[in-house]
């Protein structure tokens, strides 16, 4: 399950009726953090609205129609939930509504991965949850949209089961970056001060000695 525990602004991508959401409406502690739940299909977004409506949570819930590569909005998000369309190849479904929510036609990966790279924070997280193929094909192509895998869980039946799904972070290379520049400013500054005493110790030095040898 995604670790919420920082984060203030949540985004359910994709949020069918809702049930993802109100599974991190429940683990929330803040009560100043909220979660907003987008949908494209009607029939779907009313669904989620009354569940979230009748739930405890209603205040911290919110339920928006919208194509999230479309969705226009000024906020920032620190997390992106989302349980993806994933079947690319297969055979599409003769119920429209059961081949958005299957197929990549109405959201692809990539589309997915570039706009929640625009759609987050700095630190922001990405939480998806795909079958192992799936998930491998997104993974080979996340680090081009700036992301990179933080941390992966794997979904049995049993034990000695096969893995059949896999649930899995992803962390914004943006802030792997500015980490980076900021050990890299350190080490520098760090460099100087230790250059600096050396040039002091030989000044020190090179004025005993002259005074010495007199």
């Amino acid at each position: 399950m995604a670790n919420i525990d920082d984060d203030k602004r949540i985004l359910d991508v994709g949020t069918g009726s809702g049930l993802i959401a109100l599974m991190l409406a429940q683990r929330i502690t803040d009560l100043g953090a909220s979660i907003t739940a987008i949908e494209l299909d009607d029939d779907a977004v009313q669904q989620a609205q009354q569940n979230f409506e009748h739930s405890d949570w209603n205040g911290r819930l919110t339920c928006l129609k919208s194509d999230f590569c479309l969705w226009v909005t000024s906020e920032k998000f620190d997390h992106i939930v989302s349980n993806p369309p994933y079947f690319s190849h297969d055979l599409q479904n003769k119920d429209n509504k059961r081949t958005q929510a299957r197929h990549q036609i109405t959201l692809t990966f990539d589309q997915l991965l570039k706009r929640s790279a625009e759609l987050t924070t700095e630190k922001g997280k990405l939480s998806l949850v795909l079958p192992v193929a799936e998930m491998q094909e997104l993974l080979d192509i996340a680090p081009t949209y700036q992301w990179q895998l933080n941390r992966q869980c794997d979904i049995k039946h049993n034990r000695q089961g096969k893995v059949i799904r896999q649930l899995v972070e992803l962390k914004n290379l943006r802030q792997v970056q500015s980490i980076h520049n900021i050990q890299h400013l350190l080490f520098v500054n760090l460099m100087a001060v230790i250059q600096s005493n050396i040039k002091i110790y030989v000044v020190v030095f090179t004025l005993n000695f002259s005074f010495t040898n007199k």
